[in-house]
Order: C-alpha cells, then structure tokens, then sequence
C-alpha cells in the first residue's frame, strides 16, 4: 500500500512539475516576443495556461520605460483573460475569442530632452516612419475589453524634480476584429494617450 502510495505521489508532484514548467516556458516566450514588438523590458508575475479550458491568465504585466528614460513604469497592467480557439491553435493559428485587459497604470514620461516615452518604443517608431521590415505578428481577436485606470504624467523637462499629474481615468472600451499583435498594443498604448 505505501509503494502504491508512493508511486502516486511521485506521479502527482512529476504532472504538477510539468504543468509549472510549461507555464514557465510560456511566460519566457510571452516576455521575450512582447519585449521585442514593444522595444522595452516586458515583466509578468504569473502566466496560466490551460489547454483543456482554452484560456490564459496573466497578471503582474510590465512593461518598464524604453532606453534614456528614467527607471519606472510604463504600463502596468494587473490581469488579462483570454479565451481562445484550441482548434486554430492546433492549426499553428492564433485566434482568441474574448481578451480582457485591466491597464492599472499609464506613465506617460517626458524626459530632460522633452521627448515622451512611448514616442521611443518600436512599436511607435515603425508605425510613424511606417517600416515594414518585419511582416506583423498574426493575431485574430473577436473581442477585447480594454479597462484603464489612471494615468500617471511626469515632466522631466522643466528641470530638477518632475512635474506629476495623476488622472483617475476608470475607461471601460470594446474592440473587435483585432488582427495582429503591433494592433493590440498600439490600442493598449493609444487608447490612454488619447484620455490624456
């Protein structure tokens, strides 16, 4: 009875490694590809995945301000939930169905030089000078529930300590048809530019 036992659990505790060791490797990748679309430092606390019910849970999402501006903030996003299609993704697809994202915290920094922080993130540069060197990441989103919070502006410019101004902001918008990732953070990164 106990070798039985013990079997079970070393099974137990071997799935259990598993299932931490794939959320682990997901969250890595979900950093690293978020980092380079954006061209800043992308954090996330955890990251679940669950293939049985199609969804994926994250919270804590960082993501830190750009080279040349001070070390802070940039968007801190506290939980996003997706549904998403298993059968597209084991087409090699990635089609969500319903995304919802809670943006906690905008910084919205404009450093010594007076240039603003979110004006230097890739993302921002290849759109303006409309780059295509890279094709964009396919994505396809039915639906995204974009939540924000406040907005945090601090004014570097003027010299010595910053200028603050915090704007409690509690947006509540819907998106459809979403169709790459570049789209999906330029709403995340445009959408609070715009209340500002």
């Amino acid at each position: 009875m106990k070798k039985k036992f013990l079997i079970l659990t070393i099974i137990v505790v071997f799935m259990m490694g598993l299932v931490l060791l794939r959320d682990q490797m997901a969250k890595s990748v979900v950093e690293g590809v978020t980092s380079r679309i954006v061209g800043a430092p992308v954090h996330i606390k955890t990251f679940k995945f669950s293939l049985m019910k199609s969804t994926i849970g994250i919270t804590g999402f960082q993501i830190d301000n750009p080279t040349g501006f001070p070390k802070d903030i940039l968007v801190s996003i506290s939980m996003i939930k997706v549904t998403y299609d298993r059968a597209a993704l084991f087409k090699g697809k990635l089609h969500i169905l319903m995304a919802e994202i809670e943006l906690k915290e905008y910084g919205l920094i404009r450093n010594k030089e007076g240039l603003l922080n979110v004006d230097s993130l890739r993302i921002v540069k290849q759109q303006r000078n409309k780059l295509k060197n890279s094709p964009p990441l396919p994505i396809k989103i039915d639906l995204l529930t974009l939540g924000i919070g406040k907005i945090v502006h601090k004014d570097y410019s003027r010299g010595g300590e910053p200028v603050v101004e915090v704007r409690d902001m509690h947006i509540y918008r819907s998106y459809k048809n979403i169709t790459s990732a570049e789209q999906l953070v330029a709403l995340i990164m445009a959408e609070p530019m715009r209340a500002a």
